[in-house]
């Protein structure tokens, strides 16, 4: 056979997990005698990470409203937040548990890459010395932030959660012939683009596939496809179903 192209969509599998799977074959058959090289020519990836979640501990907001005399912990439904997002949830919840809104908030500062806390009662602070909460993507340090005034965090904002591209990983590749950060790697194709936003599909066709090398001589029996980020960890896509096309090609 000279070509071959392999569609895979979890939605026909019946997993749970599609962000990291293997799908069976009984007739994807190669010509021993042939070298064979892959390509990505299509995926339809879900935007369905989150960077604030229970599994990652990192959705907690611990807050006083009585000048630091009792701490309140609430509890961030899990998502995928931006600054924006996160404050109106956390001004929803400080509501819900008997506060008043705006009495902490936080907005991005764009030019600087930062986040700001303003905080303008007196007797609210932000507990951030817990080890459950989503301060690092915030960039905040781990102490208790008081007084009324804006207070711009010390680090940069992490905002991504370390997802800053995903890459598509397919076990037939020659790892020998990817290397990512001098590592090698079984990687396809990385996607950048995330103009579409959380809770959509990230869509595309490479206008020029990169054909690597297979390797499997002969009849391919199984393989292993894996959703990562830059650094070579699984996304966890919370069970959300891809489809990519392959196309295997004689050379």
């Amino acid at each position: 056979m000279d070509s071959i192209l392999l569609n895979i969509n979890t939605n026909d599998l019946n997993i749970s997990n599609t962000s990291n799977f293997t799908i069976q074959f009984d007739a994807l058959q190669l010509d021993h005698n042939n070298d064979y090289h892959v390509a990505l020519v299509s995926y339809n990836v879900p935007y369905s990470w989150y960077n604030i979640s229970s599994a990652q501990g990192n959705n907690q907001f611990r807050y006083s409203r009585d000048g630091g005399i009792s701490f309140t912990n609430l509890t961030v439904p899990d998502g995928n937040y931006g600054v924006e997002d996160l404050n109106s949830e956390l001004q929803t919840l400080i509501v819900a548990d008997g506060g008043l809104a705006n009495k902490v908030f936080f907005f991005a500062d764009y030019n600087s890459l930062r986040v700001d806390l303003q905080i303008t009662d007196v007797n609210y602070q932000v507990d951030f010395t817990n080890s459950n909460n989503f301060r690092t993507i915030l960039g905040f340090a781990s102490q208790v932030y008081s007084g009324v005034g804006i207070v711009r965090a010390p680090n940069r904002a992490n905002i991504t959660n370390d997802i800053d591209s995903v890459s598509i990983n397919v076990s037939i590749v020659d790892t020998a012939s990817v290397l990512l950060n001098n590592r090698q790697s079984s990687s396809l194709f990385h996607i950048t683009d995330y103009s579409s936003g959380p809770g959509s599909y990230l869509t595309g066709r490479p206008s020029h596939p990169i054909y690597l090398p297979v390797n499997v001589a002969g009849n391919i029996h199984n393989i292993n496809v894996s959703i990562r980020n830059q650094s070579d960890r699984i996304i966890d896509l919370n069970g959300e179903h891809i489809n990519i096309s392959l196309h295997i090609k004689k050379f």
